[in-house]
């Protein structure tokens, strides 16, 4: 049902249940949300950029994309590329965007990462956005500081289709 190190079942079902039932149908009552997974983005940092892939890979009726910034690839000890591998289609229609820093934020599994999702049919600055932050390490101030970069990955107004039809 998980992934296969038990993060799923630690808490990322549960928190994506919530978002499920709770969250998305709140902002779908209060605002205008894009309608289809390909107007939708998950993101987050460390465990949570292990979280969005997680979650755009288990729940593609929901979201087309997933920001995951700084992910704690490593959790699993490599697994996850092989969970990835067996969870993405074989003509993948998601967006995904990759980074890391240069210090401590583990960059060469974030590279396996970029890697593996190449070698299964992603293409480079399309459907895979990767950044490799220079002197960056694993902290709030380092996302912060190169957030913009998968907001406009995902987000460029010149690339995308009308907001509503």
């Amino acid at each position: 049902k998980g992934l296969p190190f038990g993060f799923g079942e630690l808490f990322g079902e549960a928190l994506l249940q919530w978002l499920d039932a709770v969250v998305l149908p709140e902002l779908e009552e209060r605002y205008r949300l894009q309608p289809k997974p390909a107007g939708r983005v998950i993101g987050g940092s460390s465990l949570g950029g292990l979280l969005s892939c997680y979650a755009l890979l288990t729940r593609p009726q929901t979201w087309g994309g997933g920001a995951c910034m700084s992910g704690s690839w490593s959790w699993a000890d490599q697994a996850f590329e092989a969970w990835v591998a067996s969870k993405l289609p074989a003509d993948p229609a998601v967006r995904i965007w990759l980074d890391a820093g240069t210090v401590n934020d583990g960059l060469a599994a974030a590279r396996t990462l970029r890697d593996k999702l190449l070698s299964l049919g992603l293409k480079l600055d399309t459907s895979l956005g990767y950044f490799e932050a220079e002197g960056a390490d694993h902290s709030e101030g380092a996302w912060k500081a190169r957030v913009h970069l998968p907001l406009r990955f995902f987000f460029d107004p010149g690339d995308r289709e009308a907001p509503f039809d």
